[in-house]
């Protein structure tokens, strides 16, 4: 948009919870005399009442546009409060609960509704480099401290958590980048150029390193034990199957198991003595692996033991770590879990299982499946993990 007889048309879009705010410019809105619309879910609103009446020209409206929403301020209901201003009401209110996924998902918007912000004030600007109403200052700047400040918070409480990958990207950004966002020595224009590509940049990385395949897979798997054992002890159907595959012995388990995981979207594997893969339920050699990539979200090398009592958990363990250190097949890139190996020891009653154990770049867990587990009161408690 470079002059005020230009046909073009910026709609910036920014995403909130349940509804989207659409503002659209027009050139004859950068005027003093035109009107700004905007659409807030349904129910339109003018932004006529809204114009600075002691600016004008386009810095008149720019500046009423840029603080439109700095009257709502919903509050950060976590470990602090988000703060105000532009785009401080696209952000969604968060509980202390909340996961480092969740409050990382509130941060990537405030990004992206500041980038959105951002955008319309360089395409407002034109040709021109001045700035005659500080806009930049007013609105920008702030808000590109207070992400920082945001960023840095959710560093110091998830960063033992985070997927390497993920805490690497955050640790090499908030290094490089502190100095932008701690000084106000920076030329407005320059100072928004060299703040806004940054977080766009730490969004585009951070976002993909989140979605890591071995951090969904881990998910995944943890949530189909859970889901497996809360079976057995709700339902009496469940329960009957694995009693009997128990009595069976571990090649029954192991169907059961795998079919269990599958609905998980796991698709759970074993070593054969040759060190290569083997499908669960029917015992062959996976050799074609196109059935697992069109229909589960990750392949998970698992070893299923038996475990009679206490006394037999340690050899057992044992055993189904040794058996999985004979995988030699290359890893399939994009759905099988490297990092993450799982040996579940099935029993009688509730055990606790041993601690995991790392061996190189690979993590053994344990887990317990009880197919006659007694009541928490009555057996032995349950090891919590941290949730990552």
């Amino acid at each position: 948009m470079t002059s005020a007889t230009s046909s073009s048309v910026f709609a910036a879009t920014i995403v909130r919870p349940r509804y989207t705010n659409i503002i659209q410019v027009t050139p004859s809105t950068l005027g003093g005399n035109a009107k700004t619309h905007a659409v807030l879910g349904n129910a339109p609103a003018s932004f006529s009442n809204l114009v600075d009446p002691v600016a004008s020209g386009p810095t008149r409206n720019l500046n009423s546009i840029l603080a439109f929403n700095a009257p709502i301020r919903p509050a950060f209901t976590g470990r602090r409060r988000f703060g105000t201003g532009f785009v401080s009401q696209f952000r969604p209110t968060l509980s202390q609960a909340m996961t480092w996924r969740t409050e990382w998902s509130s941060i990537s918007a405030w990004i992206a509704g500041l980038l959105g912000a951002g955008q319309f004030y360089l395409q407002s600007l034109g040709p021109r480099t001045a700035d005659p109403y500080g806009a930049a200052e007013k609105h920008l700047v702030p808000q590109a401290a207070e992400v920082f400040s945001a960023i840095e918070e959710f560093h110091r409480n998830y960063a033992s958590i985070l997927p390497e990958t993920a805490r690497s990207t955050l640790e090499r950004f908030l290094g490089a980048s502190r100095m932008y966002f701690t000084t106000g020595k920076i030329d407005a224009l320059a100072g928004i150029q060299i703040r806004l590509t940054a977080l766009a940049a730490l969004r585009t990385e951070f976002d993909y390193h989140a979605a890591d395949l071995s951090a969904v897979a881990r998910v995944l798997s943890e949530r189909a034990f859970v889901h497996l054992q809360r079976a057995i002890v709700a339902d009496a159907d469940c329960r009957g199957r694995w009693k009997r595959a128990f009595r069976e012995g571990e090649t029954a388990c192991e169907q059961l198991g795998a079919v269990h995981l599958l609905s998980h979207g796991i698709w759970a594997f074993k070593v054969s003595a040759e060190g290569e893969r083997t499908d669960l339920v029917f015992g062959e050699r996976l050799l074609d692996t196109a059935e697992p990539e069109a229909t589960a979200s990750a392949l998970v090398l698992t070893e299923w033991k038996r475990a009679k009592d206490t006394a037999d958990l340690g050899r057992k363990a044992v055993e189904a770590v040794d058996q999985a250190e004979r995988y030699s097949s290359g890893v399939l890139a994009g759905i099988e879990l490297a990092t993450h190996r799982y040996v579940v020891l099935v029993s009688e009653e509730v055990i606790v299982p041993p601690p995991e154990e790392r061996r190189g770049n690979v993590t053994y867990r344990h887990v317990n499946i009880a197919v006659s587990p007694k009541p928490p009161s009555k057996g032995p408690a349950r090891q919590r993990r941290p949730r990552g």
